[in-house]
């Protein structure tokens, strides 16, 4: 069996050396120094891997640090939305009842107006003792001249009988009067009861309750 001996470069000029080392040895030295390497890979690897891992929890840190605060800032806000609440209810609840009055009071009746524009058509002497008048529907689109706005009976009386035809005729020529019609109602003690038909339009409303109508400025 023959063993391969490595024989040293011998450079002209130096001394020569002899390198006396088992190859054995030789050999166990250049797997330590290889094994060295490799631990110093791996030790290099795993810090590069932990300092990346730490990299990572830092970053979901972070992330979860922001996402507290977002959370924070909506619970908040949240918060602050259930604490206006009652003032939002409150509101919500006005403009519902001034919707309400509006729609039960629009049709608001000036009575002395509707009374009056009958009893100043009638002939001289006749005097209005009562009336029972409805009010009609909520102003809309329509024209209030040409939309009933009150319907019912006015009762008059007079010392003196009246000619129908023409207290009818003076009672239709009235602007607020739609429709109209006189009818005796009785006579009693030398007084003279006339009923009154009439239908009034929406001219004779107050307006006091309509709803209040933006103005454009220029």
């Amino acid at each position: 069996m023959s063993t391969l001996v490595r024989t040293p470069a011998f450079k002209p000029g130096s001394l020569p050396r002899a390198n006396l080392l088992p190859l054995s040895e030789t050999r166990r030295r250049d797997v330590r120094r290889i094994g060295r390497s490799w631990v110093t890979i791996g030790l290099g690897s795993l810090v590069v891997a932990l300092l990346l891992i730490g990299g990572a929890f830092a970053l979901n840190v972070q992330a979860a640090l922001r996402l507290a605060a977002a959370n924070a800032d909506t619970d908040r806000v949240i918060a602050d939305i259930a604490e206006l609440a009652p003032v939002s209810q409150a509101v919500a609840q006005r403009t519902e009842l001034s919707g309400l009055v509006t729609q039960a009071m629009a049709g608001d009746i000036s009575w002395r107006k509707a009374v009056g524009t009958i009893a100043d058509a009638l002939p001289s002497g006749v005097t209005v003792t009562g009336y029972a008048l409805a009010a009609g529907q909520v102003p809309g689109d329509t024209a209030p001249d040409e939309t009933v706005g009150a319907a019912g009976s006015v009762t008059v009386v007079s010392d003196e009988p009246i000619s129908l035809v023409e207290a009818t005729r003076a009672l239709r020529g009235v602007d607020a009067i739609l429709e109209v019609g006189v009818q005796t109602l009785a006579e009693e003690e030398g007084l003279y009861t006339y009923t009154v038909e009439v239908q009034l339009d929406q001219t004779i409303y107050s307006g006091d309750f309509a709803p209040e109508q933006a103005t454009e400025t220029e």
